[in-house]
C-alpha cells in the first residue's frame, strides 16, 4: 500500500468503510434490533409476571390475615362461651327471656328446652341447647325485644322465626340454638 498514491488509498479506505456501514446497515443494526426488541419483550414480560406474583402475594397475604382474623374470633367465642351445665343454661335463657318480656312489654306464651348436639372437630367441639318460645305483643315491642336478646350476652344463632298475626297481636314463634363449651371441659375444670 506504500506504493499507491494518496488518492488510491483515500478511495480504497473509503471504499472498505463503505462495505463496512452496508454491512452494518444491513446486517449488524437488525441483528442487534432484534436482540434489543427481544430484550424489551422479555422485560415487559418479567415486568408483568412480577405484577401478577405481587398482586397473588398481596391476595395471599390478605386471605392470611383474614385467616388470621377469624382465628382470633373463634378464640374470642370459644372464650366468652358460658362453662355451664346444660340446665344452667336453659335457666340463663329462661331467665334473660323473663326479664326482656317484662322491659318491652311482651307476653311468653311458651317457652320449650331440648338437648342440641355436640358440633365442631377435635378442640372446638361445642354443645348447644334448642329452644324454641313463643311471644305475643306489638310488632314494635316484639322488634326491640328481638334487638335487645343480644344483651344477655349468650352465643347463640336463631335457626327460624316466624311472625303470625293472632287474635292477641302479633305472636312470633323462634327457634333457637344457645351455645356453651362441653360438659366435660366443665367436669375436667372441676377436677
Amino acid at each position: 500500500m506504500s506504493k499507491l498514491n494518496p488518492p488510491t488509498k483515500q478511495y480504497i479506505i473509503g471504499f472498505g468503510f463503505w462495505i463496512l456501514s452496508f454491512l452494518l446497515i444491513f446486517m449488524i443494526i437488525p441483528k442487534i434490533s432484534k436482540t434489543l426488541e427481544k430484550e424489551r419483550k422479555v422485560q415487559l414480560e418479567s415486568a408483568s409476571e412480577f405484577t401478577k406474583k405481587t398482586n397473588q402475594l398481596n391476595e395471599l397475604v390478605n386471605l392470611s390475615d383474614k385467616i388470621r382474623q377469624g382465628q382470633e374470633s373463634l378464640i374470642r367465642v370459644q372464650k366468652a362461651l358460658p362453662n355451664v351445665l346444660s340446665s344452667q343454661l336453659q335457666l340463663s335463657l329462661s331467665e334473660g327471656l323473663y326479664k326482656l318480656s317484662k322491659k318491652y312489654n311482651i307476653r311468653l306464651e311458651s317457652v320449650k328446652y331440648a338437648r342440641g348436639a355436640k358440633e365442631g372437630q377435635k378442640n372446638t367441639e361445642l354443645e348447644s341447647v334448642e329452644s324454641e318460645f313463643i311471644a305475643t305483643g306489638t310488632y314494635s315491642e316484639l322488634r326491640a325485644f328481638m334487638f335487645s336478646f343480644e344483651t344477655l350476652g349468650l352465643a347463640y344463632t336463631v335457626r327460624e322465626s316466624r311472625l303470625e298475626e293472632s287474635s292477641e297481636g302479633l305472636r312470633l314463634t323462634v327457634n333457637l340454638r344457645a351455645f356453651k363449651k362441653p360438659d366435660i371441659l366443665l367436669q375436667e375444670s372441676n377436677l
